[in-house]
């Protein structure tokens, strides 16, 4: 075919809208949700005080206004500090709720939350007096940051207001700059964290511009991308959120097991098997005596059950034989005394 007679049918096309015209690419048109953890296990593998940020699949269209909803609550502490049991020179400030709106996955110590994505309303400080809390002890807080193009900052929200809001839901009014929007959270450590912000990101309408005329301006003469589809409602992105932090839920056990001995006929010789995979045995003083034991691993497996097997030989010669279940992404149970 003649290149003239090319450069025909691409017109035509790209008149009729079948072919992107040269340079264009997709911009973020359908609402999106994210979701943000503040625990991370292991911080030496981002940039130490910072969780791993989560970005958009498509970039914000550059100019354009965008609408962001971040919703949750989440603790920087460990639970017997937000529980406010006793611990030398450190005290807790202000009145926690329960738990975290969406707990962090695998996370079993679950610790009363006190920081929003705009708001601290429940922390822990050096004990230095009679009174060390901060006066008043609701503070403004701004780990939680977005990238839009300029690096990483803490956005104010649009209803802010004087405290924390009772859905712990607030609202930011942004402009794209032709890239993805990220967002991460900042502590150090971040091991003692837990609790994960549900995102929620769409193109600005008419209605949310409200009275900023750039924004009106940007939505009539399209540099805002109309919305197409609805992306879910904001219960089902609350939906999503509990739906993934129990599917993700992985396992971050790691403990020791005392063989039971009989100092009469005590074990020689041991084999433990965690789902018939053999593990280590080794000798330790336990209470002045010398026990076999054997560290059982189950960090990184799913939430599930699962069997150790025991078999030991004894100095009389004879063949013991037992089981222990754990149980993993569950609370601890109480058990009586195994029987090896």
């Amino acid at each position: 075919m003649r290149t003239d007679r090319i450069l025909g049918v691409t017109l035509l096309l790209l008149l009729a809208g079948l072919v992107a015209a040269p340079g264009a690419s997709a911009v973020l048109s359908t609402p999106e949700n994210l979701l943000l953890d503040t625990y991370r296990a292991d911080p030496k593998k981002e940039r130490p005080g910072t969780t791993g940020s989560v970005k958009t699949t498509e970039p914000l269209a550059s100019g354009g206004f965008y609408i962001v909803e971040a919703t949750g609550t989440y603790s920087r502490y460990l639970r017997p500090l937000m529980n406010n049991e006793t611990r030398p020179k450190l005290r807790r400030c202000g009145t926690p709720e329960p738990a975290p709106l969406f707990p962090s996955p695998g996370v079993l110590k679950v610790a009363p939350a006190g920081i929003d994505p705009e708001w601290a309303f429940s922390y822990v400080v050096a004990d230095t007096g009679p009174s060390p809390c901060p006066v008043p002890v609701v503070r403004p807080i701004g780990a939680f940051q977005m990238d839009l193009g300029a690096g990483f900052r803490h956005v104010i929200a649009d209803n802010r207001g004087t405290g924390p809001r009772a859905d712990h839901t607030y609202r930011y009014t942004v402009q794209g700059t032709g890239g993805p929007a990220a967002f991460r959270y900042t502590d150090d450590p971040l091991g003692d964290n837990n609790g994960v912000i549900s995102i929620r990101i769409r193109p600005a309408t008419t209605t949310d511009c409200a009275a900023n005329q750039t924004c009106q301006e940007s939505v009539n003469n399209g540099t805002t991308p109309p919305v197409t589809g609805d992306g879910g409602t904001a219960q089902a992105a609350a939906n999503e959120v509990i739906a993934t932090t129990n599917r993700a839920c992985v396992s971050r056990r790691r403990f020791r097991i005392r063989l039971v001995d009989n100092r009469k006929d005590p074990i020689v010789a041991a084999t433990v098997r965690v789902n018939g995979k053999t593990v280590a045995v080794a000798k330790a003083k336990v209470g002045g005596r010398n026990r076999r034991v054997a560290f059982i691993d189950l960090r990184g497996l799913p939430g599930k059950r699962f069997t150790v097997s025991i078999t030991a030989k004894t100095r009389s010669g004879k063949v013991r034989r037992g089981t222990r279940k754990y149980f993993t992404c569950k609370p601890k149970r109480d058990g009586g005394r195994p029987r090896l």
